[in-house]
């Protein structure tokens, strides 16, 4: 089964993509925070190769977080596939 397949401390965040809230499985979550639009800044700065990937940087207290621009990490396949999932769709 899936749920064997995958490591212990395997978890599953779920994030909107295309209007549509999906589960990812990451290999771990160390903590979760919540951010603001306010509490981030446009990515325009950050001069990277992977700068297509980055939505923005977001301040907390003290610390500087890379927001990820998920829909730019999944490949055009996975879009497309995400974008045929019907609204309710239990699995």
């Amino acid at each position: 089964s899936l749920h064997d397949a995958l490591p212990i401390y395997s978890r599953i965040i779920v994030v909107s993509i295309t209007g549509k809230d999906v589960g990812l499985i990451v290999d771990t979550v160390s903590q979760v925070i919540k951010l603001y639009n306010s509490d981030i800044e446009p990515s325009e700065n950050i001069n990277n190769i992977y700068e297509e990937y980055i939505y923005g940087v977001g301040k907390v207290n003290d610390r500087l977080l890379i927001c990820l621009n998920i829909e730019r990490i999944l490949s055009a396949e996975e879009r497309i596939e995400i974008s045929r999932i019907k609204e309710g769709l239990k699995i």
